[in-house]
Order: C-alpha cells, then sequence, then structure tokens
C-alpha cells in the first residue's frame, strides 16, 4: 500500500522542530522519509471513531489497519525519534489488537446509552403526550413537516436526512436541528422514533414500533428475522437502504427506547394518579412497624385480588394470602467470551419486579451467619429417631423428602457457572398466577436464601397481623431450615408451609399428610403450580435470552411479567368463575361420596387424626428397615446353611465310596456360617427375634413382608417414572395371590389400579400400605380396614377444602371490588385536577376507559358469586360510561374510504339497494345493534335473576355454553 505525503500544516509551530535521521526506505511502498504513528501521539488533533482506510485525519492521513490499529501518517519534520513506530515493528508487537476496538465501542454504547437514559427519553415525555392526544392514540399521525417550534439564540444549527421507515416505504426527510430543538423530539412530533440520541441517520414508523412492540409480547422476540422480513418485502417494492443488514442494530435499539418511553410513561401517569388517591396512608406502606390493614401499593397494583381489600379478623382463614416460589433453571445467560465479568450499560425497568443483587447478598450473608452460628452435625443410621422442636413429621421422613428431590440438595450443581453467568430465575407468586418479586440467580444450585429473601420481602409489604401460606416443592426442608436455622424467626408464626401437589408425589406419605394442601387446612384447592405455568409463559424467551445483556435481559423478563400480568387482570374474573363453577361441582361430589359411605362426619374426624398421629409417628430406635433386612439376612444364611449341609453330607457318601477329597475344605463353612446367623438374631433385640420365629412358622408372613418391599419399590420407581408397569403389576400380583394361609384378623392388599396410576393422586391406594404393615394390638383400626371410612375420610377433606375455596373466591370478589372502587375515585379526583393539562387529561379518560372496559369483561362472570362481605351495588362508574365502553365493544370501528359527501345520488341508491337486499337495510342494522347494546346493558341489571332461574331448571351454565355467549 502507498501513503499520501500530508499537506502542510497551516497553523504550526516548527520553532523546536526535532532532528532525526530518516530512514533509506519506507516499508510496504510507503512515502519516503515518512513514518507510522499512534493518534495519540499527534498533539492538538481530533480523533475520529470508526475512520476508515485512507481517511482525512485533518493534516494527516489515517491509515486503519485490518488487524483494528489505527495509525497516523507524518512527515519526519513533525515527529520525534521516539514517537516514530516502523509499520513491521507495529504488526509484529501486537497482530491482533481487538481489545482496542472494542474498548472504544463499549465506551461510545455507555455514552449513547447514558444519554437516552438520563436526557432523552426524559425530554421525550411531555411531547410524547402530546402526540397520543393529537393522534387519538396514534391513529391519525400528523406527518406534515410545517411543525413549529419555538425561537431560539442557538448559533450551531445542522441538516441531517432522516431515513423513515414505514410498513410500506422508505420516505428520506431533512430536518434542521439545534440544542432547544433536538432532532429526536422533532422526529416524535412527525410520528417517529429516532434509532439514536444525536443526529440519527435512521428513524422509525411509532405505529410499526407499537406493532412490532405488541407482536414481540407475544411470540418470541426476533429482530432479526422482522428486520430481514422488512427489508424483503421492501426491496420487492424496489425499496432499498443504503447497505445491507444495517437495520438490524438500528431497528433494535429504537425499539428498546421505544419501549422505555412505553414504560416510563406509564409509571409516571400511575404515579401521578397516585398523588390523588384519597387516603395517602393507606397508599403507601412503612416498614417502620406501622399498624396498616392494608398492603402496600406495590402489592395492591400487582394483584388486586389479593391485597385489594382490607383485613378482617373475623373471617376465619388460616392464612389471609396463599403465595408460591419455585425456580427455573432454564432460563441463564451464557457467559460473554473475552469480556470477563463485564456487563452492558444499565436499563431498568420503572417497576421492575427484581429484587436487587445488594439486597440478595444482604440475606445470604444473614444466612450463612446463622448456619456458622449452629455447626451441622451428621445423623448416624443407628440415632433414635424422632422430632425436630417445632415440626410434626418424624425426622426420618424429613431426611427421606430431603434425598428424593434434587432441589433440597444445595450443593447439587443445575447450571454450570463456568459457562452461564446468571444460572436461572426464583420467583414468589401469589395463588393467581401473578409475579409479586423475581431473583435473578447466579448460584448453581437452588440455595435457600433465594427463598428466604422472597419471603422477607413480602413480610415488609403487608400488615404485621396478616398471615401467609407457603407453597414450595420442598416446602417441609424450607420449614425444617426455618426452625432450625431461626432465617424467618419473626415471621414464623404467621406462615403456614405446604408442598405444591404435582411435586407432592416425591414426598413420604406422612409428609404429605402434614404438608399437603389437599390434607393441610387453609389451602383451599390452591395447587401451588402458578410458578410452573409462569415458566411456561416464559419459554419462548429462552433462546433470546441466552445471549443478550444482563440488563437487557432484565427488562424483557420485566416487559413480559407486566404483559402477562395486564392479561391476567383482563381475566381475572372469567379465573373467579372458572374456580367457583369447578369448585361446587368438587363440592358435589365430596356430598355425595360423604352420603354413600354412611358415616357420621365426627366419627370421620376422629378417625382422620388417629390416621394422622398413627402414620406420622417417629419409628423405634432399630428402625423397621433394618429389622426387615437383618431378617432377610438371616433368612438367607439358614438357607445357604441347608445348602452347603446337603453338600457335605454329599461328599461324605463320595469319601466311603473311597473317592478322592480333602475334608478341609468344607469342614469351617457350615459352622462359620452359624456362627453369622446366630450373632444376626443376636442383634436384633426381643421384638425382632419374636418376628423372626414367626416368619419360621407362617409363610404367610413372608410372602406378606416380600409383597410389602415390593410395594416400597413400585412407590419409588413411580416418583421416577421409570419402570415397566406390567412387570412390576404381575409380580406384586402374584406375591400377594401366592399360597399361604392368613392369619386371623388380617387385613387384605388394596389392588393397584391401572387407571389413573401415573397421576399420582393423594388419594390412590398405591400410597397405602393396608395389610402390608405389622398387626395392631388392639384391632384394625377403622380408618386402615373399614373402607367405608376410608372412602369417607377422602370426602370428607376434599368437602373441606371445597369450602375454603368458596370462602377464598368470595372474598376475593370482594377484594375485587373494593380496589376497583378505590381506582376509580382515584380517577375522578385527577379528572378535576388535571382539567387545565390536556394531555395529562387525556391520559386520565384513558385509564377511566380502561376501568370501565374490566368492569365490563368482569361483571357477566362473577356476579354469580355471592360476597362474603356487604358491598355496595355501583362500583362507580355511571350507566352512560359502561353503556358507552359496552356499545364500542360489540360494534365495529373502521375509517371510510371516501367521505360521504364525495359520493354520488347514484352511488347511494345502489347503495342503498344493496345493503336492503343483503341485510335488512340501514334502519334495521342500526336498530339491531342499538338492540344489542341495549340487550347487554339490560343483562348488566337483570343477571342477578337470570342465571338462578336457569339454574333451578337443572341446567348448567358452563362458562362455554351457547347460552352465556349469546347473552354475555
Amino acid at each position: 500500500m502507498s501513503f499520501k505525503s500530508p499537506r502542510p500544516s497551516r497553523a504550526r509551530s516548527q520553532s523546536s522542530s526535532p532532528t532525526k535521521k530518516p530512514p533509506t526506505s519506507s516499508p510496504h511502498g510507503s512515502t519516503p522519509g515518512h513514518h507510522l504513528v499512534l493518534p495519540s501521539d499527534v498533539s492538538k488533533k481530533r480523533r475520529g471513531y470508526g475512520t476508515k482506510r485512507q481517511v482525512l485525519y485533518r493534516n494527516n492521513e489515517v491509515l486503519a489497519e485490518p488487524l483494528g490499529r489505527v495509525l497516523v501518517q507524518q512527515a519526519p519534520s513533525q515527529i520525534s525519534t521516539s514517537a516514530a513506530i516502523p509499520l513491521p515493528e507495529l504488526i509484529l508487537d501486537d497482530p491482533f489488537d481487538h481489545e482496542l476496538r472494542r474498548q472504544r465501542q463499549q465506551r461510545k454504547r455507555e455514552r449513547q446509552w447514558a444519554k437516552w437514559t438520563n436526557e432523552t427519553i426524559p425530554s421525550l415525555f411531555r411531547p410524547y403526550l402530546e402526540v397520543l392526544r393529537e393522534s387519538d392514540n396514534l391513529r391519525h399521525l400528523n406527518r406534515r413537516s410545517d411543525t413549529t417550534f419555538p425561537a431560539c439564540s442557538c448559533q450551531r444549527r445542522a441538516s441531517i436526512n432522516v431515513t423513515c421507515v414505514f410498513f410500506e416505504r422508505l420516505e428520506s426527510i431533512q430536518i434542521r436541528y439545534c440544542e432547544c430543538s433536538p432532532a429526536p423530539l422533532q422526529l416524535l412530533r412527525r410520528g417517529f422514533f429516532p434509532c439514536t440520541p444525536t443526529a440519527p441517520t435512521l428513524a422509525v414508523d411509532l405505529k410499526m414500533l407499537e406493532f412490532a412492540r405488541e407482536l414481540f409480547l407475544r411470540v418470541a422476540p426476533n429482530n432479526t428475522a422482522w428486520c430481514d422480513t422488512l427489508e424483503s418485502f421492501l426491496g420487492a417494492c424496489k425499496y432499498k437502504l443504503t447497505t445491507q443488514n444495517t437495520l438490524r442494530r438500528r431497528f433494535g435499539n429504537a425499539l428498546i427506547w421505544y419501549n422505555s418511553l412505553i414504560s416510563s410513561t406509564h409509571k409516571r401517569v400511575q404515579d401521578l394518579l397516585d398523588t390523588y388517591r384519597p387516603d395517602q396512608e393507606s397508599s403507601t406502606w412503612s416498614t417502620s412497624g406501622t399498624q396498616n390493614s392494608l398492603a402496600s401499593e406495590y402489592l395492591r397494583q400487582r394483584c388486586p385480588t389479593c391485597f385489594g381489600g382490607l383485613k378482617n379478623d373475623d373471617d376465619g382463614f388460616i392464612a389471609d394470602i396463599i403465595v408460591c416460589l419455585d425456580a427455573c433453571f432454564t432460563q441463564k445467560r451464557n457467559k460473554t467470551k473475552g469480556r470477563g465479568s463485564h456487563r452492558d450499560p444499565p436499563n431498568h425497568h420503572p417497576s421492575s419486579v427484581f429484587m436487587s443483587e445488594a439486597d440478595v447478598k444482604t440475606v445470604e450473608d444473614f444466612v450463612e451467619n446463622c448456619r456458622s452460628g449452629h455447626p451441622r452435625h451428621a445423623q448416624t443410621s443407628s440415632a433414635e429417631d424422632g422430632y425436630e422442636a417445632g415440626m410434626r413429621v418424624p425426622t426420618s421422613i424429613l431426611n427421606g423428602c430431603n434425598d428424593s428431590f434434587v432441589a433440597a440438595d444445595e450443593k447439587r450443581e443445575k447450571a454450570s457457572t463456568q459457562f452461564f453467568a446468571d444460572t436461572g430465575l426464583m420467583a414468589l407468586l401469589c395463588r393467581h398466577d401473578r409475579p409479586l418479586w423475581v431473583i435473578n440467580m447466579t448460584s448453581a444450585g437452588e440455595k435457600q436464601y433465594y427463598a428466604v429473601a422472597l419471603l422477607r420481602r413480602l413480610f415488609e409489604h403487608i400488615p404485621s397481623h396478616m398471615t401467609v401460606g407457603v407453597l414450595y416443592d420442598i416446602g417441609c426442608q424450607l420449614h425444617r431450615s426455618c426452625k432450625k436455622w431461626g432465617f424467618l424467626e419473626e415471621f414464623l408464626p404467621r406462615i403456614t408451609f405446604g408442598i405444591s401437589v404435582f411435586h407432592a408425589y416425591g414426598h413420604q406419605w406422612p409428609c404429605q399428610i402434614i404438608y399437603h394442601p389437599r390434607k393441610c387446612r387453609g389451602f383451599g384447592l390452591t395447587d401451588g403450580e402458578g410458578c410452573e405455568r409462569f415458566w411456561s409463559s416464559l419459554k419462548k424467551l429462552i433462546p433470546r435470552l441466552r445471549v443478550t445483556g444482563y440488563y437487557q435481559r432484565i427488562l424483557i423478563i420485566d416487559n413480559q411479567i407486566r404483559f402477562l400480568n395486564e392479561k391476567a387482570l383482563d381475566g381475572i374474573g372469567h379465573w373467579l368463575y372458572r374456580r367457583w363453577y369447578h369448585c361446587q361441582q368438587k363440592k358435589q361430589e365430596a356430598d355425595g361420596a360423604l352420603a354413600a359411605c354412611g358415616v357420621g362426619e365426627d366419627v370421620l374426624r376422629s378417625e382422620w387424626a388417629a390416621q394422622v398421629r398413627e402414620q406420622t409417628k417417629p419409628l423405634p430406635r432399630q428402625s423397621r428397615n433394618q429389622a426387615l433386612h437383618a431378617i432377610n439376612d438371616i433368612l438367607a444364611l439358614e438357607k445357604s446353611l441347608t445348602l452347603l449341609n446337603e453338600k457335605v453330607h454329599s461328599l461324605e457318601l463320595q469319601l466311603i465310596g473311597d473317592a478322592i477329597f480333602d475334608p478341609t475344605d468344607c469342614t469351617d463353612i457350615p459352622q462359620q456360617l452359624e456362627e453369622a446367623c446366630a450373632h444376626r438374631a443376636r442383634a436384633l433385640g426381643v421384638d425382632g427375634r419374636a418376628h423372626l420365629a414367626s416368619l419360621r412358622r407362617s409363610a404367610f408372613l413372608r410372602i406378606r413382608m416380600n409383597a410389602r418391599s415390593l410395594k416400597h419399590r413400585i412407590r419409588d420407581r413411580l416418583r421416577h417414572r421409570k419402570f415397566e408397569l406390567e412387570k412390576l403389576e404381575r409380580a406384586y400380583r402374584n406375591t400377594i395371590n401366592a399360597n399361604g394361609q392368613a392369619l386371623a384378623g388380617s387385613a387384605a392388599p388394596q389392588p393397584i389400579q391401572h387407571d389413573g396410576l401415573f397421576k399420582l393422586d393423594i388419594d390412590d391406594d398405591i400410597w397405602q400400605d393396608v395389610g402390608l404393615d405389622d398387626e395392631y394390638s388392639g384391632g384394625i383400626p377403622q380408618w386402615l380396614g373399614d373402607e367405608g371410612v376410608r372412602l369417607g375420610i377422602q370426602a370428607l377433606l376434599q368437602h373441606d377444602r371445597c369450602c375454603e375455596e368458596e370462602l377464598w373466591l368470595r372474598k376475593e370478589r370482594c377484594n375485587l371490588q373494593r380496589w376497583f372502587m378505590e381506582e376509580w375515585d382515584c380517577v375522578e379526583v385527577a379528572r378535576v385536577a388535571a382539567d387545565l393539562d390536556p394531555d395529562l387529561l387525556y391520559q386520565i379518560e384513558l385509564c377511566a376507559q380502561q376501568l370501565c372496559q374490566l368492569y365490563v369483561m368482569w361483571q357477566p362472570h362473577i356476579f354469580s358469586i355471592p360476597p362474603l362481605y356487604s358491598m355496595p351495588s355501583c362500583w362507580g362508574p355511571s350507566n352512560e360510561e359502561l353503556t358507552n365502553v359496552q356499545t364500542h365493544q360489540f360494534l365495529a370501528s373502521y375509517d371510510s374510504i371516501a367521505p360521504l359527501d364525495q359520493i354520488s345520488d347514484e352511488d347511494n341508491r345502489d347503495s342503498a339497494e344493496s345493503e336492503a337486499e343483503g341485510d335488512g337495510g340501514t334502519d334495521d342494522h342500526f336498530a339491531n345493534l342499538f338492540d344489542l347494546a341495549e340487550a347487554a346493558n339490560l343483562v348488566d341489571i337483570y343477571h342477578a335473576d337470570i342465571i338462578p332461574l336457569v339454574e333451578d331448571f337443572g341446567l348448567s351454565t358452563p362458562n362455554n355454553s351457547p347460552w352465556k355467549c349469546k347473552h354475555f
């Protein structure tokens, strides 16, 4: 390559020009007598970012090497000897210097993000509200270029050409901007959003950004596919950008900051509404211990169904709210190669649900300090079983549950920290599947301090007298740790722990009796699997979030959670009705089963209490499993001794027949076996020796013991879902049908049913060892041997849970109405206060319209649920406002192709004739629409009389029935 000679400097001092010997030749064909130096060695010269080859660097020529090094060519008279760097030495010194380029790009990106966050987005808030008002929420955007701006005294004004991207075309416009009228502001007033905060060369239509934003909330976000499709479509229409593949990065940047503008706008409007709340003391919660009947405003906005009402001391609920928590290790983020712990620039969601890293670290240190003060002692197998302090389940059962779950082992590595910077998420959700808080996990395992941090944050936002029901996959282990180490010591009296329904099969049966939500009081029909449904709704983000930045990943999840919350709020009325309908069906089934069993309720409750006491008793010092193993070993040794005696006898016969035999080979073996049998028998104790004697006398007891152990194996294989059902079922059936005389008073084992076995229901016979345990001295209890009592206990527990669920749904219906009435009062006060601000008034009117739409969607579903407390009949909106919303919901809305005054009389006659032939004419068409709106209004007024009338005739009204679809 060759270099041009530098142009002479216009103002350069030559008073102190150093003398040096010029080189005799220039390498690589460069101009003789010239050298290459770093740009930093050029004094008082501005270094351009991203300079290309042969770009003028003021008075010097710039060479950008393909390896990332930017060099400046200077004459010998302009540089010192120390600054001169020959080209061959420079290339051999550092041939792959990509770090310098990456650092420059990173610094530029950080500057852009700081300008976006601190200057551009806040400055666009008011103009964006004005655009929304003038365009009727982006329906009619003003694309005119005659937008006026206030006169300014800026001396520096620049002109740029901006390429504007539409759905169907590309346009180029020219704007003049200055500090008083920046380019992003001018583009926003014309209906565009810039790709950079200063001097943008590309802007995107607001309608396109809004469409892409809504689309990427419902599908897997993919900017590359969107931009590639758009470029292909525009290319087919003869539109083309300057270069290829330049739209993706700039469109993605515009979409990110447009989302940021939307989020900040929603947050500021919500904060404005909060200032007009009638009772400020109830809307802002302080963690200083103030007595308050309301939860924090944060929780009330997250789930009004749970936290929208007051806390009543006489409601009779075991838990005032129910939450579930779980971890997910599929939402990981890869480590960026070569960047170490470097992160992208911060970009926080204004209403983020993520707990900060500092708060999580504080709880982590607290947990470690608690554990360090109480050293852990390993429990030997021979230790006596019993109850730990505050626990209702024996220690041996808790240890068995701990061994069954991977989540209980904090040291188990579920996501490698060598390849992933963020290993997963842990979330806390209410019983309506609304995320309350989320933690970004960085550890390889599911640490307990994540769950402790989420629960501590929850108790900081609720009143001091409010109780909580917690459902967790390993709720028994979390309860055990909190009792042992004192993690939530001040909150434990207000917590009821349980295990989620889907993971209950992995727990031991005594643990399920205490912690299963269908057996435990207070949980109703809550399953505790809201986290699993939440992870399912986020699974489409997994590919995108694996390769995104740290803050960008959290921002995308926050946007998705906000969208899910909006959808859940729209459908909460349908959710309540569906749960109420399901609860009534389950309650009718339970009532029928209770009537069929023929046992009184008092007897069933006493038998259930006896079953709980009996099946949660700790094992004796010599555990049952060890005794059974020892008995099996003794029986096996006796069998081996019999075989060896027979072999000795045969060898003696061979000796009589003059056979060659060495008697020392087998003389000591029978004696050793007899000593081993005697030693194991002595270790059994009195009960074990009696059990061994009974086994020797009775073939039935031996068969029963084999059947019991085989059933335990079936349960273990069911938990892991890895077994051959037919083979094990055949073996089990053969053992219980083997020929043997049963003892008097023995109970026959329950046969294993194929249907529904893999559902792992809590009441399946697979969990019961009826007839396979030792007999009871006082006779077989009714809860074990009486089939009617067993079925009656199951029906009684189902009836109790259904009654609890009814109370929950009636209470939540009241909470929803109270929240709605408070929000409506807030909107009414804000309307009066913002009367002089048309932009804010327009946003407040949108909020009022959204509340009316919620009422219209909720009312057809929740009117059949009777309120738990006395509630007013009016929710707040007037009949006129509700009618307008209902009319808008039932009627179509579109723009006319041409104004009516431009249509000729002949066209009017043809149009009228066609309408008359097609749908009965214009008058009949509008009459039908008015009848529809009137019918919808009448349904809301007389719905209380319609549904009971239908139910009195024995007609079911499911949610998707034709009758409900027609009238609602």
